[in-house]
């Protein structure tokens, strides 16, 4: 079964809103809607499912007011909306599988609702940033919140911790992971050829920019981003 979709006025329009397809689509328990996102990462309700309005109480019309504006603090949870971001980046670098990310959203009553959500990059209109998410409230599988909680945070340190790496140079990592492998700093300059003042240097700078104080620290954090 086939539906024509285009859009009009920032609003997905389904030209066969009687279709048997679409009556299914807004039957299902999820919330189902399609966002649309601009050069500058910002999202933009273009089409939601009637469960989203049950479900969360927002019209159409006051959804597609909340974006990635100041006033998305208010929606989205303040600890979660990097983890959401960040779940957008992935989805439109990766258009080929569905990504996974649980994150918690404000509905009408201004309760706070854990979300697990999937999403993959589509293509409307030949212009692909678009994607299409399905949300499906925690409450509804009695999913065990310690759980989550404790995924959800060990995503977020991973992001801070990858944040921390991306500060470092090149030759810093370098150094980081011959320090996690063992190696002194005298054994280090020898190997990178250069002073062992140069590679102290290396190992104060990584200290400060990690924010971390003993070689233990160090270890586990190479160890938690992958770089050993």
């Amino acid at each position: 079964m086939y539906m024509e979709v285009h859009l009009e006025n920032n609003k997905l329009i389904i030209d066969d809103e009687n279709s048997f397809l679409h009556e299914i689509i807004n039957s299902i328990g999820a919330l189902i809607h399609i966002l649309k996102i601009d050069t500058n990462g910002n999202t933009l309700v273009v089409w939601m499912n009637k469960k989203y309005t049950e479900i969360m109480g927002y019209s159409f019309e006051e959804r597609i007011k909340i974006g990635f504006a100041d006033e998305s603090k208010d929606f989205y949870h303040p600890d979660d909306i990097e983890v959401v971001r960040n779940g957008i980046k992935l989805v439109l670098q990766d258009r080929n599988h569905y990504h996974v990310i649980n994150f918690r959203i404000k509905d009408k009553n201004n309760d706070w609702q854990w979300m697990l959500v999937s999403a993959q990059a589509i293509t409307i209109q030949n212009d692909p940033n678009f994607l299409l998410v399905v949300a499906l409230p925690g409450s509804d599988f009695n999913l065990d919140y310690n759980i989550l909680l404790n995924r959800y945070y060990k995503e977020v340190q991973q992001l801070k911790n990858q944040l921390r790496l991306n500060k470092l140079t090149k030759a810093e990592k370098e150094v980081t992971a011959l320090y996690v492998s063992g190696m002194t700093t005298k054994e280090i300059a020898l190997k990178m050829n250069r002073s062992f003042h140069t590679t102290n240097n290396h190992k104060r700078n990584i200290f400060k920019k990690l924010n971390i104080h003993n070689m233990a620290e160090l270890v586990a954090f190479a160890k938690d981003t992958g770089l050993v």
